[in-house]
């Protein structure tokens, strides 16, 4: 992955959506950006579970995320494939953490037993019922989220890590200002992303509102299409 620069334009609204899987690291990357720009961050775990390990009615999760999605600015970290539409419709740059499933199922097994900023309790043990479904992630979910990053191809920027190590590079060699971005978090298989979308890398430039003086907005992102 080469190197990123991107200058968000202060005068625009800032919407960042994070989605993807267990383990991959979706947390953690949603935490440093929130350093890089100084966003609200808002978990979705947070949302949907309650410190007795219940959760809220589906019903009442998606109205609180229809609320946040409405501020002027805003981080979103969280998979829920039902509401990904939702939070797609209103991003500007959406983020795909795609990595190898042996990175994420290392990943969940290490933060066992700590205390999480995304989660109201504390994980004790890492079931089989958990493990299975990380997984399937792969075969059941991760298809789904292409076929869905496909449609907005054309309207939102798309950016895709296959590695922590190109999340990293990233956050280090990106200029934050303003704007509005969306992130996935994911996972892959060791082969390669679905045959049917191809990574290419694409420029995008964005000016300033009301005829100010224009900044360009440059970055190297792999986009699908």
């Amino acid at each position: 992955l080469e190197s990123f620069f991107l200058t968000f334009n202060p005068f625009l609204l800032i919407f960042f959506g994070i989605i993807g899987h267990n383990g991959a690291g979706k947390s953690t990357f949603s935490r440093k950006l929130r350093e890089k720009t100084g966003l609200s961050l808002y978990y979705l775990d947070r949302f949907w579970h309650k410190s007795n390990q219940t959760t809220v009615s589906r019903e009442e999760f998606v109205q609180q995320l229809a609320k946040i999605t409405k501020r002027e600015e805003w981080i979103i970290d969280g998979n829920y494939l039902h509401t990904l539409d939702l939070r797609l419709a209103e991003c500007d740059t959406v983020f795909l953490l795609d990595y190898p499933l042996s990175v994420c199922l290392a990943g969940v097994k290490s933060r066992i037993g700590k205390v999480r900023e995304d989660l109201p309790w504390i994980e004790t043990e890492f079931d089989e019922e958990f493990k299975q479904w990380i997984i399937d992630f792969p075969n059941n979910q991760l298809p789904q989220i292409y076929r869905l990053l496909d449609q907005y191809k054309k309207t939102k920027n798309l950016v895709i890590f296959k590695s922590r190590e190109e999340a990293e590079k990233y956050l280090q060699e990106t200029c934050f200002f303003k704007e509005s971005i969306s992130i996935i978090a994911g996972y892959r298989q060791d082969t390669a992303t679905p045959n049917s979308l191809e990574m290419t890398p694409q420029i995008f430039d964005r000016p300033h509102k009301n005829e100010l003086k224009s900044v360009q907005s440059f970055g190297r992102a792999w986009q699908i299409g």
